[in-house]
């Protein structure tokens, strides 16, 4: 199977930012309690604003590369990954919704027999070269990988990116 990290193509395409500074703090630290602590922080409305790099596109750069989708592009994907996430609402000034994601499906999936990584202080990883125990996530359409602290996505969730045309997100392949 391949799998693949999703990448917001931050440099070309518009971006969100809070309006207020305390919801910054709130989604970075909501982020840090779910992904590493699996402490479980109810969410809260989200205010944002957007800011241009010219070009309008379905997957807005957010606070730390996080997966944004705007309406369409959460209609196109969500029968896919509904039982996989909560869909968490920001809120825009101009009117518009969008939509982040808390990934509900957290795996230590990587074969560290095979991969290539190093492992900071902190217990995370970078990791140069992907293997994974496809038992682990068999059926799966998209995953967080616990150690590396990112989300991972399958093939078919890229193809109905593309297939659509989906603009601002690209992918970079892990292993396959």
């Amino acid at each position: 199977m391949n799998w693949y990290r999703p990448i917001i193509e931050a440099d070309n395409y518009d971006g969100l930012v809070c309006i207020n500074r305390e919801d910054a703090v709130f989604v970075s630290n909501f982020n840090r309690d779910w992904y590493r602590y699996r402490k479980n922080v109810e969410w809260k409305k989200i205010l944002v604003e957007t800011y241009s790099e010219e070009q309008v596109g379905d997957f807005p750069s957010f606070i730390a590369q996080e997966l944004v989708f705007n309406e369409r592009a959460w209609q196109v994907i969500q029968p896919l990954i509904a039982t996989s996430v909560e869909p968490l609402p920001l809120i825009c000034k101009d009117g518009k919704q969008y939509i982040t994601l808390k990934i509900l499906d957290l795996v230590d999936c990587l074969d560290y027999s095979r991969s290539v990584y190093r492992q900071s202080a902190g217990g995370f990883i970078q990791i140069d070269l992907y293997f994974f125990h496809e038992q682990m996530i068999a059926g799966k359409d998209i995953f967080w990988l616990s150690k590396a602290y990112h989300t991972v996505v399958s093939q078919k969730f890229k193809n109905i990116i593309e297939e659509n045309k989906l603009k601002g997100l690209s992918f970079r392949k892990l292993c396959g």
